[in-house]
This record gives structure tokens, sequence and C-alpha cells, in this order.
């Protein structure tokens, strides 16, 4: 199952859809790969059936989030940076400071077999200066941060944001690993906790395809950029495999899923992406296709 999704569908339920979600974050761990993967899946598809169970009841939860024109205003993810029960603090600890290699071998097996390219190129347009302060906007399963980490230097220094407290300490434990210098923090992308030009180069990995917000969320990461800062992001095309799961629950055709992608934009249109970043002052530098996803990278004109 895939985070953002699950939010659309039960944006307008949220009680419900938490309530679960805290229960299944108590008995279960997500990266779990080996144990409790499968039964996380499992158990949230066979939720999602009880609460929505025909076809039609997905497509009118869809039209009432697009037609409300609202970001997510909760989820079980927004709740963990300010509502995090003491054995969910104990978990994420525990998960940062034994898993960081864990997730990071989980990441480089993965990179090395199907995402070489794509995030060989991300990376490369990070790192590019002798000396980077960096912010990683959204930090999710951990594959732009272990991109980006595994790769820096002794002078650079990595900041990783995620509204998910237990993300936020995923960074730390891949930091850890690595034995780089940087931090996880939990916080909202429109409320940067930052003063203005702190970091040399904003980037994020698939992150900006969760945001409904994300013009404010450019806005105000343009306000921490050093001047002559660079940003880089990695994003999808409306692809329906991205999130395939999600839809066969209901026999969902490839062409009703994309479609369902593109009204409620779990994507980032790369050419409305470009007329926001040159709204702010920015000219694309760098751009390459990668199968469903690209990469493109913005300086300050």
């Amino acid at each position: 199952m895939v985070y953002e999704m699950n939010e659309i569908l039960f944006w307008n339920d949220s009680q419900n859809y938490y309530d679960f979600t805290r229960d299944l974050e108590t008995r279960l761990d997500p990266n779990n790969i080996v144990e409790d993967r499968q039964k996380w899946m499992d158990e949230m598809a066979a939720f999602i059936l009880q609460n929505i169970p025909t076809k039609q009841d997905f497509l009118d939860r869809i039209a009432e989030y697009e037609q409300s024109g609202k970001p997510i205003p909760i989820s079980s993810r927004n709740l963990c940076c300010n509502d995090l029960s003491i054995d969910q603090l104990k978990k994420s600890y525990k998960n940062a400071r034994f898993r960081g290699k864990e997730r990071a071998d989980i990441v480089e097996k993965a990179i090395a077999g199907w995402a070489a390219d794509h995030i060989g190129f991300y990376a490369g347009r990070i790192l590019k200066k002798p000396q980077e302060d960096i912010m990683e906007m959204t930090i999710g399963a951990g594959f732009g941060t272990v991109s980006v980490v595994r790769s820096m230097r002794e002078n650079d220094f990595y900041t990783g944001v995620d509204i998910d407290f237990l993300c936020a300490k995923n960074a730390d434990g891949i930091l850890r690993h690595y034995d780089k210098s940087g931090v996880g923090i939990a916080a909202s992308l429109w409320d940067l906790p930052f003063e203005d030009e702190t970091f040399s180069v904003i980037c994020s990995n698939l992150g900006l395809d969760e945001c409904r917000e994300v013009p404010a969320i450019l806005k105000e990461a343009a306000r921490v950029l050093k001047p002559n800062g660079r940003m880089v992001f990695s994003c999808n095309n409306a692809k329906y495999r991205r999130i395939k799961r999600c839809f066969d629950l209901y026999g969902f055709s490839e062409e009703e899923a994309t479609e369902c992608i593109k009204r409620v934009r779990l994507y980032v249109d790369h050419t409305e992406l470009s007329a926001e970043m040159q709204r702010l002052g920015f000219a694309e530098s760098a751009y390459r296709q990668f199968d469903n996803k690209y990469v493109v990278e913005y300086t300050k004109e």
C-alpha cells in the first residue's frame, strides 16, 4: 500500500483511518520486509475494502477530495510529529538506532537493481560543489536519503525534513550507518524552522508528488536557499504502476487508474513545475527523463 493514496481516500474519514493505522503501527513495522511488510499490506487492504466496499465508492471519495481543493488535514503521519505515544517513540528510536544499516542495505540493492541511472543522476546534481549544505524535503523510505548521504564528503552536512517523525528518525539511522554529518527532523514543509538563506542545495526524491501545496512548499524552499543555490527534484509522471496495488483491489484498468492519479495530482507535471519555479526566479539548468520519472535541476536566475 502507498500512504498518499490511502490518505486521499480517507481525508474526510480521517479519525477512522488514524485509529486503524495507529493500531497497525503499534503491532507491525512496515519497514520489516521479511516479517511484517506483507501482514501490513494485507491488513491495510482489508481495512480499505471494509470501508470502501465498491469501485463506485472509491470513485466517489476521489471526487469528494478533488472537489474540496484542500490539503489533507489529518492522517496517521500528519499527527506523528506532535502526537507520538511512548511506545511509538521507543519504536522509532529503535528503528533509527539499530536499523540504519538494514534500511541502507535494502535501498542499495534496489538502486543497484533498477534505479542506478536515475539515482546516480539525482545525487550527482546535488553534490556538485566542494561543500554542500543539503536539505532534503521528505525522507520516506530513504531512497533519496541513501543516494545522497552515501556520497557525501567530510565537509557536507545533510538536513532531512519529513512530517513523519518515524521517517525523520530513519534519516538519522542512515546518517549514523554511513558515518556522515546531519540530522533528520519532523516539521512541516510549508513552515520550515530555518532562517533565510540556510542551504546551498534543496532536494526531494519523489516527495513533491505527495504534496497538494506544491507552490507554497516551493516558495518556502526558495526562502531558505542561499543565493546561487540549487533545487534538484526527482518526480513521478502520472503512471499507474506507481500505486498499482491500491487500484487493483477494485479492478481498475491502467487507463482508469491513470485518470484518477491525474485528478488528485499524485505526480508533479514538469511543465507546471518549471513555470512555478520561473515565477520564483529560477531557471531550469538540467533535465533528464527516466521511464516513469524525471530529474530536474533549477538555479537562481
